[in-house]
């Protein structure tokens, strides 16, 4: 059966992310580098990240990460303001 609708995907190449990051714990060096692999994996498929933490160790990650992933990543205290951001 085939079909001839689109995959969102291919409707809208790039997407946007929001991260909510608050209430994350234990957070390693490992985490972090298997998440800058996945983003070089899919390396401009993401326009926009939005991030909600107040850990600076979690925003410089998520900063690397959209540098592989080439995207606009910027961090937010609270989800209201992400999600202004990536309206």
């Amino acid at each position: 059966m085939s079909s001839n609708r689109r995959s969102p995907l291919k409707r809208y190449p790039q997407v946007d992310l929001l991260l909510d990051f608050r209430n994350m714990t234990g957070f390693t060096l490992d985490a972090a580098l298997e998440e800058i692999q996945f983003n070089r994996n899919h390396a401009g498929d993401y326009k926009r990240i939005a991030v909600v933490t107040s850990d600076q160790w979690l925003t410089w990650v998520s900063w690397l990460a959209g540098v592989f992933a080439r995207a606009d990543v910027q961090r937010f205290p609270d989800v209201d303001d992400a999600e202004t951001w990536l309206a």
